[in-house]
């Protein structure tokens, strides 16, 4: 269930930033991209461009339905921040409209986010327990800074392994935040209750306001620098890659070689290209021309180019001599069983190889039934415990050297 309208009040001062929240809002609902540009702050607009906000209330309105009514905005502090807020309808759900502007009024970021988020965006709190302990740490990649978090069992004094949790695509937080999942966080913790640590840290594209132009700059430097990290922490050195990072887990594996085994969740198998259309056609509603879909196709690739950069993942894995770990979601549509296959194919002949399906998974490894879809992802979830299962029988028990 989705949470009912936000009870906000506004305090008299805050009309002036109240109307404009209201004509930001008018610009996105009537894609007036220029328009939105334009009253960015300064600081912002290299981040984004017009392009990228171009057709964004059609994609929302594509998973949410048609858009019905709005509430008055209201007040609220979220992160630290002051964001002006409102209720968007849409025939299928109900989203929370977020506004952020400086002193001046100038736009720092418009949001549409599930209810849930509004109400659960507070500081990350480390989770310390009779059974888990975790310490910060960070995480130090050329002249890049990022914060990170490693989770362990509290009783265990002596050498552990160590997995490194690698982000999909995305500004994506330590605990891979989406929707009302986390399922970094579900993971760590799972882990350490069955004697396994975790490094997890939040990306690059989240920490810094700055656009990045290559895959490796995204993802993979980043994710390496936190395995020279972990190896301060672990005896062996894991990497847990899940969606992009997935993907590339196998290269990250190629360039070094302190790793001792990679997790593949929910991995692409394909190029994006043709994973991004297989979505489409399932988010998409029936009856959309193929125009449309060609425009949201266009439109996504244009956010993130160098995301849809062929790869040699397939092969880059194939050559590897390490342990590889490959799980998949049934119920899955970013990352299709079709994908498993093909991994399933290509390492059949590979004795250091496992892969693992699961009938009521989705993409972010909760369960659910029927079909899923990405409204699903705004209820609140958790990772099921036999993923964990898996990861940490696989971690404990791979061989030391191959």
């Amino acid at each position: 269930m989705l949470l009912g309208a936000l009870a906000l009040r506004a305090q008299p001062s805050d009309e002036p930033h109240l109307s404009i929240a209201e004509r930001m809002f008018q610009h996105l609902l009537h894609n007036r991209a220029d328009s939105l540009y334009a009253h960015m702050a300064e600081q912002v607009k290299p981040m984004v461009s017009p392009q990228q906000l171009d057709g964004a209330m059609a994609q929302t309105e594509a998973m949410a339905g048609r858009y019905l009514s709005h509430s008055a905005w209201g007040l609220r502090e979220i992160m630290g921040r002051n964001a002006y807020v409102s209720t968007v309808r849409f025939e299928r759900s109900e989203l929370a409209a977020l506004v952020m502007l400086d002193q001046h009024g100038l736009m720092l970021g418009i949001q549409l986010l599930p209810l849930q988020m509004v109400h659960r965006q507070t500081r990350h709190d480390n989770a310390q327990s009779d059974n888990i302990y975790e310490v910060n740490d960070t995480i130090v990649s050329g002249n890049i800074r990022l914060p990170a978090i490693i989770t362990r069992p509290a009783a265990h004094k002596g050498a552990l392994p160590i997995v490194v949790l690698v982000h999909g695509s995305g500004p994506n937080d330590m605990d891979e935040t989406v929707g009302g999942c986390k399922p970094f966080r579900d993971l760590a913790q799972l882990l350490a209750q069955r004697g396994v640590a975790t490094l997890r840290y939040d990306k690059r594209t989240r920490v810094y306001a700055r656009p990045v132009a290559s895959l490796d700059e995204e993802v993979t430097d980043d994710a390496l620098a936190a395995v020279a990290l972990a190896k301060r922490y672990g005896e062996r050195v894991f990497v847990l890659g899940h969606s992009l990072g997935g993907m590339l887990a196998p290269a990250m594996a190629h360039r070094d070689a302190n790793i001792s085994g990679i997790v593949m969740l929910a991995a692409p198998a394909r190029d994006l290209t043709e994973v991004l259309r297989e979505q489409i056609e399932h988010i998409i509603p029936q009856g959309a021309s193929a125009e449309y879909k060609q425009q949201f196709y266009e439109h996504t690739v244009q956010t993130a180019p160098h995301n849809f950069t062929p790869l040699q993942q397939v092969e880059t894995a194939r050559a590897l001599r390490i342990p590889l770990l490959v799980l998949q979601g049934e119920r899955d549509y970013q990352v299709s069983m079709a994908d498993f296959e093909l991994w399933r194919k290509a390492l059949k002949k590979n004795k250091s190889a496992q892969l693992k399906s699961y009938p009521k998974l989705n993409h972010l490894f909760v369960e659910g039934e029927g079909p899923s879809t990405p409204m699903e992802y705004y209820n609140e979830g958790h990772v099921a415990p036999y993923v964990a299962d898996d990861v940490a029988r696989f971690v404990t028990k791979s061989p030391t050297q191959q």
